[in-house]
């Protein structure tokens, strides 16, 4: 994919089904892969789908999106890991993903709304936690029924108040931490 050479940023706008309102708007994905593109020179996406579950959001992304990037799909276990070992930033929601990220040491900027970043959130020393810790309605995912019990009046604000130029700032920082440019 003529990507040898490039700073590797990954993305993972997925979080299985049954558990959408976990997701960060997939346009605001969209936005964010536009941002990397044109903010970082020398920087490629790729936005693992993890598997049929996510595919509607990763479509979602792909139709928002102005600029191409690299669509992962169907990978073997093996195959993923290894990718997301070469990235240097992956962003993602609360999501499987962002614990194989932790598992080769590739920093994470993860999106939290509903659900407790207490429980289930990123854990290296590197990672980026965005999650809206102002609101009093957060976290409300009920962990024993499996969905989200928002009261607010503005659904799920915890994440469309999060916005791409936000979540762009962290990468930017990491990748910079990381030595910059080229992979």
């Amino acid at each position: 994919h003529g990507l040898a050479n490039c700073a590797l940023i990954g993305l993972a706008p997925g979080s299985g089904l049954g558990t959408l309102e976990k997701r960060w708007p997939a346009v605001y994905y969209a936005e964010l892969s536009d941002l990397v593109q044109n903010r970082l020179p020398g920087a490629a996406v790729l936005v693992f789908e993890g598997d049929w579950m996510d595919k509607d959001s990763v479509d979602r992304v792909e139709a928002a999106a102005r600029r191409p990037f690299v669509r992962l799909r169907g990978l073997p276990l093996g195959t993923a890991m290894a990718l997301l070992s070469l990235c240097r930033v992956l962003v993602c929601n609360d999501n499987g993903a962002m614990h194989m990220a932790e598992a080769v040491s590739t920093p994470v900027v993860a999106i939290f709304g509903p659900t407790d970043a207490s429980a289930a959130g990123p854990t290296g020393m590197r990672d980026v936690l965005v999650q809206r810790t102002d609101l009093a309605c957060c976290p409300c995912w009920d962990t024993y029924q499996g969905a989200i019990a928002c009261r607010n009046q503005d659904r799920l604000v915890c994440l469309t108040s999060i916005k791409p130029q936000d979540v762009m700032q962290e990468v930017s920082l990491l990748v910079a931490l990381s030595g910059g440019g080229e992979s």
